[in-house]
């Protein structure tokens, strides 16, 4: 969903408006008053012309060397053999959204100068975000559960606390998702089988704190069971305290230097 810097409600606190006066706004509650219209008249992202498009892309890989395009070129052949880490450094973005993008871009680019695809807008598809943030989590989980990855893979399950606990599988996409102990509940698939992250990764605190900021900046409770309709994080609770101790906004609404 885009919405507009002017209704962005989470950038109050940055703008001078002090706790009292939020706690009185009716839209840090609810949100922007569009959101009670119907979908098709909610504010739509600006489109960009032709020649943006290039410029956008030729910024999103402009860093990308001849070694780092043959070992996107690998990734691409080999789904996700080579670690997407060791092409995008994810430690560069403060936003899980922002990440996506410029992943999504750089495999578009890759599909590119391999002959694959022609790009004619330099707007993503909506498959695409979804598929890098599949990239991810898949690397992810290959590099920090290499244990429960290889047993799932094989079918060849061993003693591990961890599989037996939150009854690991792998989906069709490849990932790692948890039995929930909600299976019988009224709530999404998703939530019934989340999947799972560890708790000290870049992309993890991306997550927390992309689900806290569309939670109003809630507390640690009302973020963790938002957390929770998509994913499973290892000692979540610890996670997403650590990550709202340093909370900007957080930490103006209560007035902490």
């Amino acid at each position: 969903m885009f919405c507009p810097g002017e209704f962005n409600i989470a950038d109050l606190p940055s703008r001078g408006c002090s706790g009292a006066a939020l706690v009185k706004n009716d839209e840090w509650f609810h949100g922007p008053k569009f959101l009670k219209l119907s979908e098709e008249n909610w504010p739509k992202p600006p489109r960009c012309n032709g020649a943006e498009s290039e410029i956008a892309l030729s910024e999103t890989v402009k860093s990308v060397n001849k070694s780092t395009t043959h070992s996107l070129t690998v990734l691409e052949k080999k789904h996700n053999t080579v670690s997407v880490g060791k092409v995008v450094d994810c430690h560069r973005y403060s936003s899980k959204i922002r990440l996506l993008r410029v992943t999504a871009y750089v495999f578009r680019f890759v599909r590119r100068i391999k002959g694959q695809t022609v790009v004619k807008t330099l707007e993503l598809s909506a498959d695409e975000p979804i598929e890098a943030e599949q990239i991810w989590i898949k690397d992810i989980q290959n590099n920090m559960f290499p244990e429960e990855v290889k047993q799932l893979v094989n079918r060849t399950k061993t003693s591990s606390s961890r599989l037996d606990q939150l009854r690991l599988f792998l989906d069709d996409k490849g990932m790692i998702r948890c039995e929930g102990r909600i299976e019988h509940s009224s709530v999404s698939s998703e939530a019934k089988k989340p999947v799972l992250l560890p708790a000290k990764h870049h992309v993890t605190h991306l997550i927390i704190q992309e689900h806290h900021d569309s939670a109003n900046h809630t507390g640690i409770k009302g973020t963790l069971n938002r957390i929770r309709e998509r994913y499973w994080i290892l000692h979540g609770r610890q996670a997403v305290k650590r990550v709202l101790r340093k909370c900007v906004t957080c930490k103006r609404l209560e007035g902490k230097p």
